[in-house]
């Protein structure tokens, strides 16, 4: 069992590799770049600074190159920032949707042990039984519910985290950013100005 477990995850390695590599192919093959978005509707800003800012970021590199220097950057655990919240990317994730996502999927892991699975197999053992047909009824009913909003229980969100707009990210002046290096221990990132 062992052996199999660890060929298994040998096996993810290349499969992640490759996933990893389409994905941004695709994104790279997409219009535009971050840099563009980022100025987008902002006039303050010239030809210049935007190819100071894409150089800055490596944007001017061949996607290969930019794609091995982010599988770099990411078995090494730097994920870099993020523009749209202001944090970096590990920080968000951990801080901000890891304990929402926590606060989800475990009390739904006890739900399912303790009452799903035994109800399922009684279900199973018991087919086309009047109570086969009630628990099948109460299945379809819940996953209904949850799926059309009919459900009591609460969403949750993330009060702790606000988007940035993109005039706020946009605030930092060009020379800010190109001065700014994807190379700087901060990930590059811009204050904004008040």
């Amino acid at each position: 069992m062992g052996t199999y477990a660890l060929r298994r995850v040998i096996q993810m390695i290349p499969l992640l590799l490759v996933i990893s590599l389409l994905i941004f192919a695709l994104t790279a093959l997409q219009p535009g770049d971050p840099v563009d978005q980022l100025v987008f509707g902002n006039s303050n800003i010239t030809p210049d600074d935007i190819a100071r800012l894409k150089a800055a970021y490596g944007l001017d590199q061949p996607w290969f190159t930019r794609y091995f220097f982010w599988l770099k950057q990411a078995v090494t655990g730097n994920f870099g920032y993020s523009q749209d919240f202001g944090i970096p990317a590990l920080d968000f994730v951990f801080q901000s949707r890891l304990p929402n996502t926590l606060l989800l999927t475990v009390p739904a892991l006890i739900i399912s042990t303790l009452i799903a699975v035994p109800l399922g197999i009684f279900s199973a053992v018991r087919q086309y039984s009047p109570l086969d047909y009630i628990l099948t009824f109460f299945a379809f009913l819940a996953v209904s519910a949850r799926c059309s909003g009919w459900a009591p229980w609460p969403c949750t969100s993330s009060p702790s985290t606000s988007r940035r707009s993109p005039v706020e990210r946009c605030r930092c002046r060009p020379a800010d950013w190109a001065a700014t290096s994807r190379r700087k221990p901060d990930g590059g990132r811009c204050s904004p100005t008040n």
